[in-house]
């Protein structure tokens, strides 16, 4: 039986760089890699891990790992704001200038400098 540990170690790996969208998933890349791990267990480890499930942009689920939430929740919430209050877009020199619906420019604003672009 391996450690908790080692297993947590080995879920953070795996869960870098990839998409999971079921605990089920990240069980079978597990069992793949020698870890006998129960539905309980994972999510006992995703607790500890602090991995969340979150929501893509299309729609579905995904589990994230907490350094990548932050970036995602930001990219989804800049997606949406662009999406639904942006009307146009200008170059005015070197500067873009942004064009929102009425009332909503200071929360586009807002939304681009939280993410950091």
């Amino acid at each position: 039986m391996k450690s908790k540990k080692l297993r947590q170690k080995y879920i953070l790996r795996i869960m870098d760089g990839r998409h999971f969208h079921t605990q089920q998933e990240v069980a079978e890349a597990l069992r793949q890699s020698g870890f006998d791990v129960s539905q309980s267990t994972l999510s006992k480890d995703f607790k500890e891990l602090k991995v969340v499930k979150t929501t893509t942009p299309n729609g579905s689920f995904k589990y994230v790992l907490p350094q990548f939430f932050g970036r995602e929740i930001r990219a989804g919430s800049l997606h949406r704001e662009l999406e639904d209050f942006v009307t146009g877009v200008d170059l005015a020199g070197q500067m873009v200038v942004i064009k929102t619906a009425p009332g909503n420019a200071a929360g586009v604003c807002e939304t681009i400098d939280r993410t950091g672009w």
